[in-house]
């Protein structure tokens, strides 16, 4: 008996992620729920944020993360998006790779002046298109170089096209 719950233990490890996001979930009664996902989005996390997000209605995502898996960002954002949940990135977060995904998939986009999202390719054309982005920022973002060393902030959102919300200014 010890020696199969090893062999589970050890086969789950090398199946579930070492290091799954953070998410939770903040509401005061008739307030925007605030939703934090702290971390690399890893297999899994798309579908844990959608059970933490389950019967919310107004909220804000939250978003901090290195790296992880392109394909979560991806369910995280469109998640996200489809109940029209607005993405937001601080001007002090780390927001790379998956995380970028996913807050290209809000239903609206804030940022922070000085916050800058690092992005890495992976990301699906249907999904950036899903996300209302011009064709010069799906190319821009499917493009972008394995070294995750292609970064933009908010007025390169701008000049890009990407609909975006300068958080403190309230401005798109």
């Amino acid at each position: 008996m010890i020696r199969s719950q090893v062999t589970l233990a050890i086969l789950c490890s090398m199946v579930l992620p070492c290091e799954a996001a953070d998410i939770k979930v903040a509401q005061a009664e008739g307030k925007t729920a605030i939703v934090t996902v702290v971390g690399p989005i890893e297999p899994g996390d798309g579908a844990r944020f959608a059970l933490a997000v389950k019967g919310l209605g107004r909220a804000i995502v939250i978003l901090n993360g290195r790296g992880g898996d392109p394909r979560e960002g991806e369910v995280l954002g469109a998640e996200a998006g489809s109940r029209d949940m607005g993405t937001y990135v601080g001007a002090k977060a780390d927001c790379t790779g998956a995380c970028a995904l996913a807050w290209l998939g809000g239903g609206r986009r804030y940022m922070e002046r000085g916050a800058r999202l690092g992005l890495a390719p992976g990301a699906s054309d249907a999904y950036l298109r899903a996300a209302a982005l011009p064709a010069g920022a799906v190319a821009y973002v499917r493009d972008a170089p394995s070294d995750g060393s292609r970064v933009i902030d908010l007025d390169g959102a701008r000049r890009l096209g990407i609909p975006v919300v300068d958080a403190y200014a309230g401005k798109d």
